[in-house]
């Protein structure tokens, strides 16, 4: 079977292309994007194939990358393909955005291989990854410590990127290129092996393919093989939906404890990348750590993981925040912010007592609401206040003046965490009067004595907690 005709197959199998497509093929004149463009150009006519190329000019290698530049200029004009340019400083774009040379170069391509797409309104971006660069992403994730999911390695299709190459190796690609007599680009920093990637490609699947001629098959074999156990592991985590505040996902330990060990971690990657739009950093150590959150539900442990990420259990809640030391920062600016207009959430009226009404208010005839409180008046020392909790506020919580911490209230209430830094609080100049909506001082309570009673309606700012 020729290349083309392997190609075809595979594109087929995949669905990796519907007639008519308008597809952008991602060409930096290397022989593998040469290669592609070369085998879509041959299925142009019978697919109804509308082509453009997209090439990146990374302004790294100076005069290498404009001669390569001016050659897939050229390459286009040959068979009648536009070719679109993008002359960008790679370098200075990595330093200004804190990125590596690679992300970056990686980040400007794909912008603008879609913005091509959109201006065109064509369907789909093609780019040139073959076997080999399956095999290095799954020896490379391997290595790295990832889970399933980084050793399925590079998939054939994802969204609007299709990749017709994996069917084939380096090998034939050269060779498909020899017998057409088609020049090609060589980027010397391929070849450089301070690089990660350039050492599994130039030195360890080298030493690999010594043992066996057939190891790259292998290795794409098995990155296939685990791409549809994974399938199913995301099939299944498809019916646990986890809940997304700002800054914020959580997810009940009980809804997903007794799941497949793979459908957690697949459903902790998916919030993970819901929260910060990324998860190649997160190996199966930080999964395991997650994970162990999860299985205990030990209230109040926590983990930090990448992408500033701080993952804690709350009782029997995964939780998961970015970036703690800046979400500290913003309750601060919160505090600032609504402790003057917090008084807001409440209404306060003061009401002369009659007996029956006292009486009533004793015997507990009038029904306890958790949002409605009436207090003795004349109790109120210095006025009454409102404010959230500040380290080491306490209150009276018996006749006999016992007092407890408000942290403590807040844990035994089950209240979590983040929500107990604007919980709104009730007080005079000495002490706290309510936890609103959860618990009154009893230093507050009506007796036969009270003369008027001041009645508390609070309008929660976060919601009225059941459990």
């Amino acid at each position: 079977m020729n290349i083309l005709d392997k190609i075809e197959g595979y594109i087929k199998k995949e669905n990796m292309i519907d007639q008519g497509d308008g597809i952008v093929i991602a060409l930096s004149g290397g022989a593998d994007s040469v290669a592609l463009f070369l085998c879509l150009n041959e299925l142009k006519e019978k697919h109804g194939l509308k082509l453009v190329a997209a090439h990146v000019n990374h302004m790294i290698r100076g005069d290498e990358a404009d001669r390569d530049e001016a050659y897939v200029i050229n390459l286009g004009k040959i068979y009648g393909i536009p070719v679109e340019v993008l002359k960008k400083d790679v370098p200075a774009f990595a330093m200004e955005k804190s990125m590596t040379e690679e992300e970056a170069g990686r980040y400007i391509r794909y912008e603008f291989f879609r913005e091509i797409k959109k201006r065109y309104g064509y369907d789909k971006i093609a780019v040139a990854h073959h076997m080999d660069d399956l095999a290095e992403t799954v020896i490379f994730n391997m290595v790295r410590g990832s889970g399933i999911k980084g050793l399925v390695g590079i998939l054939p299709v994802r969204d609007d990127v299709i990749r017709p190459l994996l069917c084939v190796d380096k090998e034939e690609i050269k060779e498909f290129l020899d017998k057409e007599k088609v020049n090609y680009c060589i980027d010397k920093t391929n070849f450089d092996t301070d690089y990660s990637r350039n050492r599994i490609r130039n030195v360890i699947i080298p030493e690999l393919l010594k043992i066996n001629p057939k190891a790259v098959l292998h290795i794409g074999r098995i990155g296939n093989s685990l791409r549809e156990i994974n399938e199913s592991f995301e099939k299944e985590a498809d019916k646990y939906e986890f809940l997304s505040e700002e800054g914020k996902r959580s997810i009940k330990s009980s809804d997903i404890k007794k799941l497949d060990k793979n459908v957690r971690y697949e459903i902790y990657l998916r919030m993970i990348e819901s929260l910060v739009h990324k998860r190649k950093d997160i190996t199966s150590s930080h999964l395991d750590g997650v994970d162990r959150l999860v299985l205990k539900e030990e209230t109040g442990k926590c983990i930090d993981i990448p992408y500033n990420i701080l993952v804690r259990n709350s009782y029997g809640k995964l939780i998961m925040s970015v970036d703690k030391e800046k979400y500290a920062d913003e309750d601060k600016d919160r505090n600032k912010i609504h402790s003057t207009d917090i008084s807001s959430h409440f209404k306060v009226e003061i009401i002369d007592a009659d007996k029956e009404l006292i009486d009533s208010i004793i015997t507990k005839k009038i029904p306890e609401e958790r949002s409605v409180k009436m207090i003795d008046f004349d109790k109120i020392k210095g006025g009454i206040g409102f404010r959230y909790p500040k380290e080491g506020d306490t209150m009276v919580i018996d006749s006999r003046g016992s007092t407890k911490k408000i942290s403590r209230i807040f844990i035994d209430g089950k209240i979590d965490r983040e929500e107990r830094k604007v919980w709104p609080l009730v007080v005079d100049s000495k002490n706290v009067i309510w936890v609103s909506g959860l618990r009154l001082s009893p230093a507050f309570h009506i007796d036969k004595d009270t003369k008027k009673i001041c009645k508390i309606t609070y309008y929660p700012v976060i919601p009225d907690r059941k459990e």
